[in-house]
């Protein structure tokens, strides 16, 4: 089955921070892409609610190429590995390769270079992933649990998400022909960020963590493809 990403935290990850060209480079244009979201129609799948409000990289729109690989440091190192998910978005090399296997020219992927904190570079690899994925995939009568929920009926009276009932335990039925042959997308309507069974299949037989949602969210749903 598909599964939750949103990164459980259960090994201490590595601190880092923006150098300042990266800065310099990302945020004119996510300023930008802001601006632009909030015009969007509501039943457009990039309309603003994950982008409008704060900055980030977001999912669905590609990202003008830098002229240069952007560069972040690592602040804080715990132990002496570096793990191949910096973040959800922040991906080595062979991450990426296994994506672009699954999914050939379908995600974006930003070369990235990671500073040690002794001044050096990683010999591995790092690439920032924007997930291009923007799928609509909940079907509402195989599914319990969950309903629409419009947030401006008067003002937008065909646009809504899904909430969960109160006091029920999920579950969500995804449109499997929807999401086959993906390794990752967002459900739009459920604000969820998803990985294939096929991608979280080969994670865990390379022993790769720091991505899953962690047990508290993975208790609330029970997922299903239909």
């Amino acid at each position: 089955m598909a599964r939750l990403v949103g990164g459980d935290f259960a090994e201490e990850r590595p601190e880092t921070q923006m150098s300042q060209e990266f800065k310099g480079w990302y945020e004119p244009i996510a300023r930008a892409r802001m601006v632009e979201n909030k015009q969007r129609d509501p039943a457009d799948p990039l309309f603003p609610r994950y982008m409008s409000d704060s900055l980030g990289f977001g999912h669905g729109i590609l990202f003008p190429e830098p002229s240069a690989p952007l560069t972040i440091k690592i602040t804080k190192l715990p132990g002496n590995q570096i793990p191949d998910f910096l973040g959800i978005g922040t991906v080595s090399d062979k991450i990426k390769a296994k994506v672009e296997e699954i999914e050939p020219n379908v995600h974006q992927f930003l070369p990235l270079e990671v500073e040690m904190p002794d001044g050096g570079f990683t010999q591995k690899r790092y690439w920032i992933w924007c997930n291009m994925n923007m799928l609509d995939t909940l079907v509402l009568d195989k599914s319990n649990g969950v309903q629409p929920y419009y947030f401006n009926r008067e003002k937008w009276p065909n646009y809504f998400e899904y909430e969960e009932i109160s006091g029920s335990k999920p579950i969500w039925a995804l449109e499997k022909s929807l999401i086959t042959g993906k390794a990752r997308w967002v459900d739009y309507k459920l604000g969820r960020d998803f990985f294939s069974d096929q991608f979280a299949k080969w994670l865990d037989a390379e022993g790769i963590k720091g991505w899953e949602a962690g047990d508290f969210a993975a208790q609330r749903a029970t997922i299903i493809e239909v």
